[in-house]
């Protein structure tokens, strides 16, 4: 990656960064007043940036996760229950604001749009999908090459990439 990409990258995750700090954006996620106020084990930024990155199976495995190798590497580790409180707090709206300022954000950052056919890529991860052995869509797609089938042939699978998040 040139340095310039790093440094517009680095830019725009810095304005993320404040735009989760700004007062308007916690004001949006809290249901009373005197949320987010007092200093507590998962205050509101841990607590986002737990939301955010939440990839495991289990509530468990995600605390230990984030407290252990994640995020918040080295803080206090709550428990699930305290996790599952602290998620209540959130309302809803701070969610649909954050997108739209995200969104707003990221559009603005020009260079960072990666398209195909004239659509933003947000995301891809390379899953496949097999699609009937039929003439047309051999003809369409064509057939999966392997040591066993070369060629256009009857015999090979229809595999179409289909993993992705556009807009």
């Amino acid at each position: 990656m040139s340095n310039e990409r790093m440094d517009l990258l680095v830019s725009f995750f810095m304005q993320f960064s404040s735009l989760l700090k700004c007062e308007e954006t916690v004001s949006r996620f809290r249901s009373r007043p005197g949320d987010f106020t007092r200093t507590s084990k998962m205050p509101f930024m841990r607590l986002i940036f737990y939301v955010i990155f939440r990839f495991c199976h289990t509530t468990n495995s995600e605390l230990s996760w984030f407290y252990s190798r994640g995020i918040s590497a080295g803080g206090e580790q709550i428990t699930r229950q305290a996790a599952f409180k602290r998620l209540a707090v959130l309302q809803a709206t701070g969610w649909e604001y954050l997108m739209r300022r995200f969104t707003a954000l990221f559009y603005s950052f020009e260079s960072l749009k990666k398209t195909i056919k004239g659509y933003v890529v947000w995301a891809s991860d390379s899953s496949s999908i097999e699609f009937p052995n039929t003439p047309e869509s051999r003809k369409l797609l064509g057939v999966h090459q392997s040591n066993h089938v070369k060629g256009d042939s009857e015999k090979g699978k229809v595999l179409a990439r289909c993993g992705g998040l556009y807009d």
